[in-house]
């Protein structure tokens, strides 16, 4: 049977190997001369400890790869996962900064470095990669074990064509060095940002620069300055409303969709907190939130009262609106009122209950909600 594979281009071949973990990629130089030096010429590197039997060979592959004097093709994407828990942090650490130094990093269009959590595995202090286009970090650390002897200005970042950011877990010395990392990529357009930790808990979101070209924002994350994001298109919370890191709300002149989820927290004072966010959202056209705290009808605080003035969004440009989790209780209630009695464009509006066994109660919350005066004479209300 012939070898139609073997007879592809050279461009092909090594665009199908490039999908591969570069262990596996390496070894199909046994399969044929034809295959000996293909891997010569993959843009990526991919390390995946899954693929290797022991740490310690994974690390003199990885170095034997890195140091290979026949590598002339530049590197475009790399890989580094970590999944095991095994703590062998000292030589990860080494090997990270090795690395690094190896790397022609101006050359690098994507880098993912993932570990597993309980590792604590350090980034270095100067990452500098000037056409990265894609970053994605997941547990890592900027900081050291000794904190006493590290100093912000040690630390450099510079991503000035970064585009998507994705991380998870980071941990940083200080607010300062939080604000340098975000500062360093001035063209984001992209932004997932879960559980960052720093030292110093100062309020400096007054420092942090704008992202003028973010389309889309997914925010697991209470350090992230809500200021940065004030030219986002499409932005997903997942938060504590009261503990937003802002003193003033910025104005989001571009946002359409916006999708909140509450956690931890009653939802009298996030429900007042969400209105004042939709003062400052002239043109949203679609609103998202959330209830995933467990209460029923209890009640803590001030029971909602309408405000004074109605948002722009609702008189004008709010098309759908959509409540999950919706638990029937007095200020759900009257906050679903308001947004129905003010939208004047509203097209429909979605209301799903938690109380998935108890139709009557269901059928009571739909009977209740249609007996409000609609601001949109188009609307559906629709309740599941």
């Amino acid at each position: 049977m012939a070898d139609r594979i073997s007879d592809l281009p050279d461009p092909i071949l090594c665009h199908i190997l490039s999908f591969l973990p570069t262990k596996l990629a390496v070894s199909t130089t046994i399969l044929s001369r034809r295959w000996k030096s293909l891997y010569l010429h993959l843009p990526t590197l991919h390390f995946n400890d899954e693929t290797f039997n022991h740490f310690d060979t994974s690390i003199k592959f990885i170095s034997t790869k890195l140091s290979s004097p026949n590598i002339t093709v530049p590197i475009h994407s790399f890989t580094f996962k970590r999944t095991s828990s095994v703590h062998n942090q000292p030589i990860v650490n080494v090997i990270l900064i090795w690395t690094f130094q190896r790397l022609r990093l101006h050359n690098l269009r994507f880098l993912e470095i993932t570990f597993h959590e309980n590792l604590n595995a350090r980034l270095p202090k100067h990452i500098s990669c000037k056409n990265l286009q894609i970053l994605n970090l997941n547990y890592v650390m900027m900081t050291d074990i000794n904190i006493s002897t590290e100093l912000d200005f040690e630390f450099h970042f510079d991503f000035p064509l970064l585009k998507i950011l994705h991380w998870n877990t980071v941990k940083f010395l200080t607010a300062e060095s939080f604000l340098k990392f975000m500062s360093s990529c001035p063209i984001l357009e992209e932004l997932h940002a879960c559980n960052s930790q720093f030292i110093s808990l100062e309020d400096e979101s007054e420092k942090f620069k704008l992202f003028p070209n973010l389309k889309t924002a997914r925010i697991f994350d209470n350090n992230v300055p809500i200021t940065v994001l004030s030219e986002v298109q499409s932005l997903h919370l997942e938060l504590n409303m009261n503990r937003i890191r802002c003193k003033q709300l910025p104005l989001f002149r571009r946002l359409i969709n916006i999708d909140i989820i509450f956690t931890n927290e009653l939802l009298v004072g996030p429900l007042k907190r969400l209105l004042q966010l939709l003062q400052h959202c002239p043109i949203l056209q679609n609103f998202t939130i959330q209830d995933c705290v467990d209460h029923q009808n209890k009640l803590v605080g001030d029971y909602w009262i309408d405000p004074p003035t109605v948002p722009e969004c609702l008189s004008s440009q709010l098309k759908t609106f959509f409540f999950r989790g919706y638990k029937d209780n007095e200020n759900e209630f009257q906050f679903v009122r308001y947004i129905m009695q003010n939208s004047k464009v509203l097209q429909a509006i979605t209301i799903k209950s938690t109380l998935d066994a108890d139709v009557n109660r269901k059928d009571q919350m739909l009977m209740k909600l249609s007996l409000t005066t609609m601001g949109s004479t188009t609307c559906n209300l629709l309740f599941d």
